[in-house]
């Protein structure tokens, strides 16, 4: 991703330490933002796909 101040959410991030410009890409700042923010986006992905929802489902069937 490119790192662009003028975006809300790049400038929130960078301003709480979330992440960092680095030779104009936006990279996460330490190895905990990293882990924490990649469990979100997974979670997020899992509770998106209908993939997990049917094997979900036919997991408790």
């Amino acid at each position: 991703m490119y790192f662009s101040a003028m975006s809300d959410y790049m400038e929130t991030a960078a301003m709480f330490g979330f992440i960092k410009n680095m030779n104009g890409t936006a990279v996460i700042s330490n190895r905990i933002f990293e882990t924490v923010l990649y469990n979100w986006f997974m979670a997020e992905e899992y509770a998106d796909n209908r993939l997990y929802e049917t094997a979900l489902k036919q997991l408790y069937e």
